[in-house]
């Protein structure tokens, strides 16, 4: 009796164990993007999130100069994305990033980072855009095709 209850409690931890992890990158990603805040809301409280750590999504543009962070609904306003040492992506979004870059023809990137939000203090600019804010990215969470 007691070899049948181990034998059921190991398969119910191993039928757990796969249901968590064999989720698809895309389910993952979904996720990511459900939990994230807008890059735009953030901007919006600015005050309110500066020096703190963000889950944020918004949309990743590639330009001839490099690439603009930002939101469709404040695309004015854009975020200088600056890796922190311990910099990771995670290995789904890693590979989602690089397939819609290369196979879509596309520019742009619906992304969800985690990092630091930071008020810039003074202008930050770049050779082709000026930046109010910046976050210190530690993980690429999740990325996909533009919705």
């Amino acid at each position: 009796m007691e070899t049948r209850g181990y034998a059921v409690r190991k398969t119910s931890f191993a039928l757990l164990f796969l249901l968590t992890n064999c989720a698809s990158d895309s389910e993952r990603s979904n996720g990511a993007f459900m939990r994230a805040t807008s890059i735009c809301a953030v901007m919006a409280d600015a005050q309110g999130f500066d020096g703190k750590d963000v889950l944020v999504e918004g949309v990743l543009w590639v330009e001839p100069h490099g690439v603009v962070f930002g939101g469709e609904s404040c695309a004015e306003k854009n975020v200088r994305l600056d890796k922190t040492v311990d910099y990771q992506e995670m290995p789904d979004a890693s590979r989602a990033l690089n397939r819609v870059l290369r196979g879509a023809g596309t520019n742009r990137v619906d992304v969800v980072y985690e990092g630091k939000f930071h008020i810039v203090k003074g202008m930050m600019c770049s050779e082709s855009h000026c930046f109010d804010y910046s976050i210190d990215v530690s993980k690429l969470v999740a990325a996909r095709a533009p919705q």
